[in-house]
């Protein structure tokens, strides 16, 4: 009989490893995503659907009769909420190069650099996709010299 509990015991230790797993995985999808932050399960449970939910009015906005109009305010809103993750990810690069530096350890190039991002000229969406390449290696190229 011995042999059956520890069977059962790999079992369900297998079946928590997988759930965890699972919650891991999901927990990386959402937006507020924090690998420093320890989250719980419930938490990642309510975040997930509060996603959800969230996609799902995207959708009915962008599928509704003021398609352009509704889709252009989502646009935006989705722009500003990357700009803001964007310089959260910005900051926590920067303290966590700061770190490595006061333990004096190396940082491989191109790791530490921080850029700043300028806020979008009234014209910037009215250049070309090609255009918009041409300009970017020109200022990579200008800040490289």
């Amino acid at each position: 009989m011995p042999r059956e509990s520890s069977k059962c015991r790999e079992w369900e230790k297998e079946r928590r490893n997988r759930l965890n797993e699972a919650f891991t995985t999901l927990c990386k999808l959402l937006p507020c995503y924090d690998p420093s932050i320890n989250t719980s399960k419930i938490d990642i449970l309510r975040n997930a659907a509060t996603y959800i939910e969230e996609l799902q009015t995207k959708i009915k906005s962008l599928m509704s009769e003021n398609n352009d109009d509704s889709a252009q305010k989502v646009k935006r809103e989705e722009f500003r909420k990357l700009q803001e993750r964007i310089k959260r990810l910005l900051s926590k690069n920067e303290q966590l190069s700061s770190l490595l530096r006061d333990a004096k350890i190396t940082i491989p190039p191109g790791c530490a650099i921080v850029r700043k991002f300028k806020n979008p000229l009234y014209w910037s969406n009215r250049i070309l996709p090609e255009q918009a390449k041409i300009l970017q290696k020109r200022e990579l190229e200008s800040e490289g010299k």
